[in-house]
């Protein structure tokens, strides 16, 4: 299957326009949220034919991503007469390109679809790659399939519209193309720690693009996940342990908000930065170059640092995992891993670097040492 699919850096979103002249789609349908329907829709409103069909959703963020809402497009879908000469526009976040992905991808066996991220998230990660999904029965994305847009809109201008937080939470996954890549454009933005107004924040703008072009080359390399070690498997670092706390979070029916993808997702790759680090420890102990290994281990710990400053886990959180107790915290999400779409029979497959830039699949790690790394991150938290 080819996921491959055009970005566009497209702030006057000509790019979109063009397809639509070209394209002539019998009907365009543009889905978004309340959100973004209010803040970002008149920034793209020039090129939307008049004759579109607006779908607004009824909830905003990881609430949209339901078999719910997936029927309720659908059956809208039918009703305004969409076929697959038709053109899907999603306009939003992650959330909203991952439902509208899915949703388009599965009516009529695909029908095209264009994405608009408005958020830094979607812009470097979600939008990009072509992986859809839902949620259900309390699991990230249980529910999707592979299916590539027909473009993606790349416009930084609406980061305007976002908050800090949210900025912070779409920095923890460009920060996590740089973890995995060491791609010297993405070098300039290794200590950015916020907020949203101060420096180094027209040089994280100036190279979401970049990003995502780290992204799309390892999903042009292994597009449907099928290599064990490498390839685009390296892209789940941090999700291991970063989806199994939003699903804890989930069975809790927190408010939306109380805990981002990106803030779960940085939390995460903290995990498995300790769990690298330690194992980098181990092997230079039986090698005997324990004063290289040891330096690579703490410039390792010394990115866990930074992105706990950078895109701090929520004081709502910090505490509930006190009050339920770190050890039984933890083999709460260890049981969510296990069952994760990730594994295998059971078996946690952890994506781990040798050294920042090195990123390697499939590796073992024992719940004891699983442990001792969330407990290194939740002291580095509480301090």
């Amino acid at each position: 299957m080819n996921l491959d699919h055009p970005i566009h850096e497209d702030p006057e979103f000509d790019a979109l326009d063009k397809y639509m002249t070209e394209k002539k789609p019998s009907q365009v349908v543009v889905v978004m949220d309340r959100t973004t329907e209010k803040c970002a829709l008149p920034l793209i409103a020039h090129v939307i034919p008049e004759s579109a069909h607006p779908f607004v959703l009824g909830d905003d963020g990881e609430g949209v991503k339901s078999i719910e809402h997936a029927h309720a497009l659908w059956q809208g879908f039918e009703e305004v007469g969409v076929d697959r000469s038709s053109l899907v526009i999603a306009l939003g976040g992650g959330a909203v390109t991952d439902l509208v992905g899915f949703v388009a991808g599965t009516f009529m066996r695909g029908v095209p679809c264009w994405l608009v991220p408005t958020t830094l998230l979607a812009m470097v990660d979600a939008a990009v790659g072509g992986k859809t999904g839902i949620n259900m029965a309390g699991a990230k994305n249980r529910v999707g399939a592979f299916c590539a847009p027909v473009g993606v809109s790349v416009c930084a201008n609406f980061t305007a519209t976002l908050d800090d937080r949210s900025i912070r939470s779409g920095y923890a996954e460009h920060q996590k193309h740089f973890l995995i890549s060491g791609a010297p454009a993405l070098e300039v933005t290794r200590r950015w720690a916020g907020p949203k107004d101060g420096p180094g924040m027209e040089s994280l703008l100036a190279s979401v693009a970049a990003s995502a072009g780290v992204k799309m080359a390892i999903v042009r390399e292994d597009p449907l996940e099928q290599k064990t070690r490498g390839g685009r498997a390296v892209l789940n670092f941090g999700h291991t342990a970063g989806h199994a706390l939003e699903s804890w979070a989930m069975s809790r029916d927190w408010a939306h908000g109380d805990l981002t993808h990106g803030e779960a997702v940085a939390w995460g790759m903290c995990v498995a930065l300790h769990l690298s680090a330690d194992a980098v420890e181990r092997a230079g102990n039986k090698a005997g170059t324990w004063d290289k290994n040891d330096l690579v281990a703490e410039e390792l710990r010394q990115e866990a640092a930074h992105l706990t400053k950078a895109v701090p886990c929520p004081a709502n959180v910090l505490s509930t995992i006190e009050a339920q107790g770190v050890k039984e915290f933890a083999a709460e999400l260890w049981a969510t891993m296990e069952h994760d779409k990730k594994s295998r029979g059971g078996k946690i497959r952890w994506v781990l670097l040798q050294k920042v830039g090195d990123a390697t699949a499939g590796c073992d790690v024992s719940f004891k040492e699983y442990l001792s790394a969330v407990q290194a991150v939740l002291t580095t938290e509480s301090r």
